[in-house]
């Protein structure tokens, strides 16, 4: 089941992040060259030793710009 949250579950449906989670999560990684590389230039799950394909660009964005920053 599907939290009442916004925010996005990981490709394999089974670990949610809140955006208010999600969008420092991205942020961290982004501004992160090291961090970019390991991860093969994508954003996946937070969650250790998932193994869910990692999330689009879009579907990162969608979900990034509903992120109130003020």
């Amino acid at each position: 089941r599907r939290p009442d949250t916004q925010g996005i579950l990981c490709t394999a449906k089974e670990h949610f992040l809140c955006r208010d989670c999600f969008a420092p999560y991205v942020s961290s990684i982004v501004e992160d060259a090291g961090k970019m590389q390991d991860a093969g230039f994508a954003i996946r799950c937070c969650y250790p030793h998932c193994q869910a394909d990692p999330w689009t660009t879009l579907e990162v964005r969608l979900v990034c710009l509903t992120v109130r920053l003020i």
